[in-house]
């Protein structure tokens, strides 16, 4: 068992998230930190702690700057174990974190465990659970591949790093000028030859703070600021997931089914999920046609044919049917006209 931690002038708090592993029922065997040119005493704090772990740790201090997503990928790249965990600096694991979380990856096709977390602020108070709303707990055949589980709730077998090379990952949906985020890639990976196991414990304190490099704690949008971007970004925002897909599709079809160890992965779930994937994509060009159009009317007839070849059933893990269809028939009425154009110019602006 490898943990694969990203850090960034983690000082304040990395010694607690070292302590919190020490304390596992079930030991990792090694801990792989890839360190994005800290400026404070994150290695100091790190060398001091490997002095006395019973456990293989390795700091490897980035030549360049990554940024936390491809900084994550790096650290799973150098791990060694039979199974992955990333870890955030900042956080606080439970004691069963890895020990539960490796009995669940024992069941047959489960190839990535996740669970819930306990949000708290710097002092450790509770203020809320992380939480993937809509996704059932237990095992799930299917999950939605533009969505993610956050990374620090990740444990992977290390085969899976190599279906697809993470250098190839599309741009991010969120932080377009970035790859796809590390926690998006594990998730799509896991989607393509097995099931996830979606635990109900609240495994990890995640910390809130202002130095998150992500976190729960987003600025609301006003309704005013919701119509402004369904009139001028709402063509983007379909053709972006669109394009995405379009990626996705492509890079799985380089896997070859034959090449699946099938003691881990399952070659007849991977079938199945390149046919979801052509009709996952197939439902966003779907709906990108109802930005395509010029006149509100041929926009609403390509909304009632949407609904009628399902294109608002998506998987596990893609959000409300009814809110999707409700955004799209409100971007059908309000956005400007050019749409298409429009989203293919911002699509093509965005940094590579």
């Amino acid at each position: 068992m490898s943990i694969a931690m990203a850090t960034y002038n983690g000082a304040r708090f990395i010694q607690e998230q070292l302590n919190s592993i020490l304390a596992q029922t079930h030991l990792p065997w090694e801990l792989v930190i890839t360190d994005d040119q800290s400026t404070d005493a994150t290695e100091q704090i790190v060398n001091a702690f490997a002095e006395k772990a019973p456990f293989r740790i390795r700091f490897i201090r980035n030549e360049d700057r990554l940024y936390f997503s491809s900084n994550f990928m790096k650290a799973a790249s150098l791990c060694e174990g039979d199974f992955i965990a990333f870890s955030d600096q900042d956080d606080i694991w439970d004691p069963r974190k890895i020990e539960l979380s490796l009995d669940a990856l024992a069941q047959p096709g489960v190839v990535l465990c996740v669970h819930d977390a306990t949000k708290v602020n710097e002092q450790l108070e509770p203020i809320g659970l992380e939480t993937r709303r809509g996704v059932p707990k237990g095992l799930l055949a299917e999950f939605d591949p533009l969505n993610a589980f956050s990374g620090f709730v990740c444990t992977f077998p290390t085969s899976m790093l190599a279906l697809i090379p993470a250098g190839q990952r599309p741009a991010d949906i969120i932080e377009t000028n970035r790859l796809f985020s590390h926690d998006r890639w594990i998730c799509f990976l896991a989607t393509l030859v097995g099931s996830i196991a979606n635990l109900p414990d609240p495994l990890a304190l995640y910390r809130q703070h202002d130095d998150n490099a992500a976190g729960w704690m987003r600025s609301g949008r006003s309704q005013s600021d919701m119509l402004s971007l369904m009139r001028n970004r709402f063509g983007f925002y379909i053709l972006k997931r669109l394009s995405v897909l379009r990626s996705l599709n492509q890079l799985a079809a380089t896997i070859d089914p034959n090449s699946l160890d099938p003691t881990i992965f399952s070659a007849q779930k991977f079938e199945r999920s390149l046919r979801f994937l052509k009709q996952y994509e197939e439902h966003y060009e779907r709906r990108f046609r109802i930005a395509c159009a010029d006149f509100r009317p041929l926009r609403l007839w390509n909304l009632s044919v949407c609904v009628f070849r399902g294109a608002y059933r998506g998987p596990v893990g893609s959000g409300s049917t009814w809110r999707k269809l409700m955004m799209d028939g409100l971007g059908a009425i309000v956005a400007h006209p050019n749409q298409g154009e429009i989203a293919r110019s911002q699509l093509l602006l965005q940094p590579k």
